[in-house]
């Protein structure tokens, strides 16, 4: 639509929800299907709207619609796909629908689906509407001794890593990537052996079918007992979250998190590393 209204949000953290739906929509096509990418107006009216215990509230909405003609998702498992580590998948940890869940819910808007086995996927994300605009502000490039910083990040889920990197980038900084410790301990390695640092690592305590957080910083510091790093998670309850200086890390990050809340992760970091 020319007329669609403008929602204010975190433009990376909705990039990132985004992204990983299409993901998932060429999983479920083999990369030949068809997949459908529609945004429009949408209003609610007074009445309440009620679905997958969450509220629609009345109220003018951006609408978000990503389908695919794919595997669809068989029906004793619809209401389970936001859940915490559900997957269909023989990869990866399945958080990818949970935090996009968490990431539209802390937008104030709604995530839905709807799919037949054997048909399609669809899945409806609706955004708080405004007509006013919100110009963008550059954040502040936390820096080192006056050069921008070499930073690690180890996650295994695939679109948390992009948009990561692309955050970090967006800030100035040189931004290394791996999937599971075992990886970014080699990195490490080479990094050191051909004289050179790498000043933060950014490690996700769950690795699936690989070394994890926990277990790669001790790894770290073996080579370095001077290593800086941020722990991150879905789960602000996770253990390691309330003691983690005592794993070895000098600030948390917890996931979801926008440009803001990494910036200031960094600074704790490099304040009490």
């Amino acid at each position: 639509q020319d007329n669609t209204k403008n929602c204010i949000g975190d433009e990376y953290q909705i990039s990132q929800v985004i992204e990983n739906l299409i993901i998932n929509a060429r999983h479920a096509t083999s990369d030949k299907g068809d997949i459908y990418i529609k945004i429009c107006n949408h209003e609610v009216p007074q009445s309440l709207d009620k679905q997958q215990n969450e509220l629609l509230k009345p109220g003018i909405y951006v609408k978000i619609t990503i389908e695919d003609n794919g595997v669809g998702i068989p029906a004793e498992n619809i209401n389970k796909i936001f859940e915490p580590f559900y997957t269909t998948k023989s990869k990866g940890k399945g958080i990818g629908l949970a935090i996009s869940h968490n990431i539209i819910k802390k937008h104030n808007g709604v995530i839905r689906v709807e799919s037949e086995a054997g048909k399609f996927t669809r899945f409806d994300i609706y955004l708080p509407a405004t007509d006013d605009k919100e110009e963008k502000q550059i954040e502040k490039r936390y820096e080192k001794e006056g050069s921008l910083l070499t930073i690690a990040l180890m996650d295994d889920e695939f679109f948390i890593l992009d948009s990561s990197k692309l955050l970090l980038e967006t800030l100035g900084h040189n931004v290394l990537t791996a999937s599971r410790g075992e990886e970014l301990i080699e990195i490490y390695r080479d990094y050191i052996k051909n004289g050179k640092d790498i000043d933060i690592f950014i490690l996700d305590v769950t690795i699936v079918g690989g070394m994890g957080g926990i277990e790669t910083i001790k790894e770290l510091k073996k080579i370095n007992p001077d290593v800086k790093a941020i722990v991150s998670s879905g789960y602000s309850d996770d253990p390691v979250f309330t003691k983690y200086r005592e794993y070895g890390f000098a600030a948390t990050l917890k996931k979801p998190y926008n440009i803001a809340e990494m910036s200031e992760a960094i600074k704790v970091a490099l304040e009490n590393g």
